[in-house]
């Protein structure tokens, strides 16, 4: 019989990063369906080039790839603006899947322990409710919407010219 590996995270938490990270994978998704309004042409190619892209990279490419395609229009600071806010989530992504997970005083929380090497070795610990996670999600979620909307509208304004 093979041990059952266990873990400390409640599952409602569990559920609620797992849900965080897919959600993120979806804005990245959005972020490289994004860069093909940008890129005429070849989109199979444009879509292998960027899934090889950090999202960091991604993101660069996509202010880039409208600057050079409209300059810095009306739309450009909204751009800006949402690059922005993926960096913010890129961070809190970071923060979340680069962490160990152990148990908390309640069931609806868990606690980060995070290492910190670059200065020293420190510790910190961290608790993270359901509450806090599903803030994040629901943050995570506008982002995406809000790309949604940029490309939508910059479409149907393209499209009307």
């Amino acid at each position: 019989m093979q041990p059952k590996l266990s873990h400390p995270v409640p599952d409602k938490v569990l559920a609620l990063l797992g849900d965080y990270i897919v959600r993120y994978s979806i804005l990245v998704a959005h972020l490289q369906w994004l860069l093909g309004f940008y890129v005429e042409g070849e989109q199979n190619v444009l879509q292998i080039a960027a899934n090889e892209l950090s999202d960091r990279k991604l993101r660069d490419v996509l202010e880039k790839a409208h600057r050079h395609r409209f300059g810095e229009d009306e739309w450009f600071s909204d751009l800006k603006l949402l690059l922005k806010r993926a960096e913010r989530e890129a961070s809190e992504r970071n923060r979340l899947v680069h962490a160990t997970w152990a148990a908390s005083a309640t069931e609806h929380s868990a606690t980060r322990i995070r290492v910190d090497r670059k200065s020293g070795l420190r510790v910190a610990f961290e608790q993270l409710g359901s509450d806090e996670l599903r803030t994040h999600i629901d943050r995570l979620n506008k982002l995406i919407v809000d790309l949604e909307n940029l490309a939508i509208n910059r479409a149907l304004t393209e499209s009307s010219d």
